[in-house]
């Protein structure tokens, strides 16, 4: 490791503005950082990283945000934009169907009063494998949270912690057969399915599992010392009565629409946009009586999936800025150099692209478009590469920046003073030890 550092440094002095350049890429990503933190919307944000960006390089701006920013944009857009608006539309008829309370108010139950976060965190999990927009599923399952802390007596800000948990890790990118795009990105490159490596997935799943159990039963003993408490206003009361009196669907109903969703993808080999479909329609037939008016719903579910889309694609529209610097493909040469095993650098690589893009979607699509090619090449298994990439790009991607972070806060009425913490360790941390499982399986079982 120390020769590595000498080889470095002799670089950086080699070419003198190298280490300044890398400084600079590094400020850049720290202050977009910041800036999402203090609530910039991202789109300004990354705007006005860039305009330091072209500055710095004496590059023209509008050059670069017309042939990398909104280029990647668009083209992101274009390559996702069905599976998008058909994963927040699933999203929406689940929630107004009464098919995801319904799963929740059951599993619930089933686990017990004293275990009821742990419930509502099932059925998050749950609905997003089945296939619905990480960026919709908080709509969703808000209402659940609210009602199972309220009953568990423990203080919000913990909520945004268990949201991005249980839907943004295991359910995400471990499990095989995910309809989410950290796992159909990753197919559409290494030419695998979506039940890649399906062994690895699973037991990388059982480690974020038990890493969230035994997080949270540590936090929640603490948080119970301290003698924090559920803090209630009229607007959460509401949220909470309307969820208690949602009209309940038979849980063997509840879990069709999913089911037909997981099914058509993995068995029937279906486009992910026709099974969306195909789930969505399911879903307003079983819980057609809970539902007024299916066009409002309808046309309700396809406007959700703009901010969502947008969000990702202009982080993807970021990471083309940041990947067009000099000091990037330095950085990214280096990475890919360093003498260890190649899925060692791949999870490098992967990871550093994550956090620059602040998006597991976005980052995953920007590192398979950089680092599919070089990789296949060197004749390693493709489907543990799949498994690998859409993992490693978990971690670094739920820093403060990722868009859907920022609108969990927002929507939860927690600040990031408050939760960011618990988000931090129950996400970043438990997927950056899954990936070193991974790694692990990959160097010494798989090889």
């Amino acid at each position: 490791m120390i020769l590595i550092n000498v080889e470095l440094i002799y670089l950086y002095r080699k070419d003198g503005l190298m280490v300044i350049e890398i400084s600079i890429l590094c400020l850049a990503i720290l202050l977009l950082i910041y800036l999402i933190y203090n609530k910039v919307s991202i789109i300004p944000a990354t705007l006005f990283c860039s305009l330091l960006l072209a500055i710095f390089y004496n590059l023209d701006y509008l050059t670069i945000l017309n042939n990398y920013y909104v280029t990647a944009i668009g083209n992101f857009v274009i390559s996702y934009f069905l599976l998008f608006t058909s994963g927040a539309l699933f999203g929406k008829v689940m929630e107004e169907s009464g098919c995801a309370s319904s799963i929740a108010k059951f599993l619930i139950k089933f686990l017990g009063k004293k275990n009821s976060i742990y419930g509502a965190m099932l059925a998050t999990a749950l609905l997003t494998y089945g296939g619905i927009s990480v960026y919709v599923i908080v709509y969703a399952v808000l209402p659940i949270f609210l009602y199972t802390f309220r009953i568990s007596n423990l203080p919000r800000k913990l909520i945004p912690s268990a949201i991005m948990s249980s839907s943004c890790t295991f359910a995400l990118a471990m499990l095989p057969g995910s309809a989410q795009l950290n796992n159909v990105i990753p197919s559409r490159y290494f030419g695998t399915e979506l039940t890649a490596a399906p062994i690895v997935g699973f037991i990388c799943s059982v480690f974020a599992i038990l890493f969230i159990i035994v997080y949270y039963e540590y936090t929640i003993k603490k948080i119970r010392k301290e003698n924090v408490c559920f803090e209630s206003t009229p607007e959460i009361d509401r949220q909470i009565t309307e969820f208690e009196n949602k009209a309940e669907v038979s849980i063997f109903l509840a879990i069709l629409p999913m089911i037909v969703v997981i099914l058509c993808i993995n068995l029937l080999k279906w486009d992910i946009f026709y099974a969306m479909l195909f789930g969505s329609l399911t879903g307003l037939v079983v819980g057609r009586k809970n539902i007024d008016s299916k066009l409002a719903v309808i046309n309700s579910g396809f406007t959700l999936a703009y901010g969502a889309i947008l969000t990702t694609a202009v982080a993807v529209g970021f990471g083309a800025v940041i990947r067009a610097m000099p000091s990037f493909q330095f950085i990214l040469d280096n990475l890919l150099d360093l003498p260890f095993h190649p899925y060692v650098n791949l999870s490098l690589a992967t990871s550093i692209i994550a956090g620059i893009t602040g998006s597991g979607g976005g980052g995953t699509e920007v590192a398979a478009s950089i680092l599919a090619e070089p990789f296949l090449a060197m004749n390693l298994n493709n489907e543990f590469l799949h498994r690998l990439l859409g993992i490693s790009a978990l971690g670094l991607s739920c820093l403060p920046h990722n868009g859907m972070i920022n609108t969990l806060f927002h929507v939860c009425g927690v600040t990031y003073k408050e939760g960011y913490k618990y988000l931090f360790f129950s996400t970043v941390v438990n997927s950056i030890i899954c990936m070193l499982v991974c790694i692990f399986l990959g160097v010494f079982v798989i090889n």
